[in-house]
């Protein structure tokens, strides 16, 4: 079994995948090159410049609760000890629609693509803008050992 984040002392290390040598458990040092970067944030952050444009003007991206997410207030209740409600009314949403997923793109027939979890559709997109940020395209790296 491998080590834990909480195994070492210095955890921003092995968050971010530099690991420790197992025999003396000193930090093991491993360059990382970042080449291309696609993101989705709160706020309708969909690229990088946004995001730093978010970041650099302090901008809070919570925000109530979608209408078209869920009725906030037949969830909640400032009692947290009361069961199956929230306590909260806000959050960091997501504007992108993921019921948008564009299938054929990814080589999916819409049945597949609607069986997949939200967050896999984003994961797929989201990668995909990062080899086109990059200027790599993605039959480029088959077979090799990018991202590990």
């Amino acid at each position: 079994m491998g080590l834990s984040v909480s195994d070492v002392p210095d955890t921003g290390m092995v968050a971010a995948g530099q690991g420790v040598h197992p025999g003396d458990r000193t930090p093991k040092l491993e360059p990382v090159a970042i080449v291309g970067i696609g993101c989705r944030f709160p706020g309708g952050i969909s690229d990088p410049r946004g995001f730093w444009d978010l970041l650099v003007s302090k901008t809070d991206a919570i925000v109530d609760v979608p209408q078209d997410r869920w009725n906030a207030d037949a969830f909640y209740d400032a009692d947290p000890a009361t069961p199956g409600r929230m306590t909260v009314r806000q959050g960091g949403f997501l504007q992108s629609r993921v019921d948008q997923f564009d299938a054929g793109f990814f080589g999916m027939t819409p049945r597949e693509a609607a069986a997949l979890d939200p967050q896999q559709r984003l994961l797929l997109e989201v990668a995909w803008e990062a080899f086109e940020d990059a200027g790599l395209a993605p039959e480029q790296t088959a077979g090799t050992g990018v991202g590990s």
